[in-house]
């Protein structure tokens, strides 16, 4: 009978896992394992072998034996604990080889639960087999634990019967505290009579201090009901306004892009009058005599001076439209920084005054930046075309440096020229903005500099502590 209900319990944890099994696959929890729990169940149902069939012997054996092959922690657990090959012996009567596991394991501290059966099995496979030996000592240590499960089922027994007797006494204790409880119940009683009494007198006063503020919350009623109206006009005169808002964002939108396009176009237009006075210039020089050619090529290179200005204007204002229209690629690369410096500082060249000196600092790491070389081209010519313009004498020094700490690459254009003051140093970035209404340009560099920088990860600022000249410095990330 026991076999019985054991085996149906073992099968029904079966169903249950498989059903919790399927439940996780549904929901896609396919990396949960229950192999180690199935090992333990066919373990319990092969014990069962005085009432199982060959076949399901054989059945249950494979099953554990499987798990055990493939389940790491089954395979932890039948190393010290080899109970499926000792049931199975012990099924066949094969009591010599389930002795042997039973001593591989018996004396293991995972086994301490299960000693008193694996006791008797190894009794039953010694008084088979003839080791009298082992049969005595086992059948010493069984009945040890016999005796110890016995004297402990007679302490448990004492202690019931102490129990038993110390109920007695709690019977007597309750019967006095039930006469106590009947005198409290009754003193409870009146003061539940006055308490009522208290009960209906602050209910009445309830009732009053209800009514008055009933007759508040109409008129507080009313008063929301007009504020909501008011806030459900004042909703309306709203989502009214924010139409005429969306409707008017829309326009300058439409006039913005008109704009770009009419400055791209603008742009376009621009550059091919400017080729074609500075092609005719040189045509002319080309074809005068020898004795009006050095007059005419000082001409010729005011022209050419005044159309690249001209064409540096127009293609400022065209950036900036960019910019304004978030249309500007940027187009990341490996780049190597001195051979960018040398392209930049030999594009400047031409633009200074006799009495200054173009130098790049030679301690200037050789490194390769991941960015954008045409944008950061833009960058340092700019400044350098602006140091070139205030500087009469003197210096202009490019330079770049790497800070670890931040994980970033600074460069620095340094001049002797006339310097900026620092409370102009905000100032210098904003558009159209001159310092000396007299020198060249629309005053669009540094706002360009700066807005493409940022675009780039990076910044531009200026550097107000030194006092010889300007400083501006162009902060990009590392990588």
């Amino acid at each position: 009978m026991e076999y019985e209900k054991s085996m149906q319990a073992d099968m029904k944890t079966l169903e249950g896992i498989e059903s919790l099994e399927k439940h996780y696959r549904e929901i896609g929890r396919i990396y949960h394992s229950f192999d180690a729990n199935r090992y333990i169940i066919y373990t319990r149902l092969l014990s069962n072998f005085p009432m199982l069939a060959p076949h399901e012997v054989e059945k249950y054996y494979k099953l554990a034996m499987d798990l055990a092959a493939s389940d790491y922690t089954s395979a932890e657990t039948n190393k010290v604990s080899p109970t499926p090959q000792i049931y199975y012996n012990l099924a066949y009567k094969n009591y010599d080889k389930a002795l042997g596991y039973i001593k591989s394991c018996i004396d293991h501290p995972y086994n301490i639960q299960d000693r008193r059966r694996l006791l008797k099995h190894e009794i039953e496979c010694a008084e088979a087999v003839g080791d009298n030996a082992t049969l005595l000592k086992a059948a010493c240590e069984y009945n040890k634990l016999l005796e110890d499960n016995l004297s402990q089922r007679l302490d448990e027994k004492y202690r019931e019967l102490q129990v038993l007797s110390d109920n007695s006494e709690l019977i007597n204790n309750y019967n006095q505290l039930h006469i106590e409880k009947q005198r409290a119940e009754a003193r409870a009683l009146r003061l539940t009579v006055l308490i009522a009494i208290l009960a209906a007198v602050i209910l009445l006063i309830s009732v009053i201090v209800l009514f008055r503020l009933n007759r508040r919350n109409r008129s507080l009623v009313m008063t929301l009901d007009k504020s909501n109206r008011e806030l459900l006009e004042k909703s309306e005169n709203l989502e009214q306004s924010r139409q005429e808002l969306v409707k008017a964002r829309d326009m300058a939108q439409k006039a913005n892009n008109m704009k770009t396009d009419f400055i791209k176009n603008m742009s376009y237009e621009v550059n091919a009058p400017l080729k074609a006075i500075n092609e005719y210039s040189k045509l002319i020089v080309d074809c005068a005599d020898a004795s009006n050619r050095k007059y005419l090529e000082r001409f010729t290179a005011l022209v050419e001076l005044n159309s690249e200005l001209l064409n540096t204007i127009v293609n400022d204002v065209l950036h900036i439209s960019e910019i304004d229209s978030n249309s500007v690629p940027i187009h990341n690369r490996s780049t190597d920084l001195r051979s960018m410096c040398t392209m930049v500082l030999d594009g400047v060249r031409q633009r200074l005054s006799p009495h200054v000196v173009l130098l790049f600092d030679a301690e200037s790491p050789a490194i390769s930046l991941f960015t954008d070389p045409q944008r950061l081209h833009q960058i340092l010519l700019n400044l350098l075309t602006n140091a070139a313009k205030f500087t009469a004498k003197g210096s202009i020094t490019l330079s770049y440096r790497i800070d670890a700490d931040k994980g970033t690459v600074v460069f620095s254009v340094t001049d002797t020229g006339i310097g900026i003051k620092s409370d102009k140093k905000d100032a210098i970035f904003d558009r159209f903005v001159k310092l000396d209404k007299d020198t060249q340009g629309a005053g669009l560099g540094l706002t360009i500099s700066r807005m493409l920088a940022r675009i780039m990860g990076g910044d531009v600022q200026l550097d107000t502590s030194y006092t010889k000249g300007a400083r501006f410095i162009v902060i990009l990330p590392q990588k």
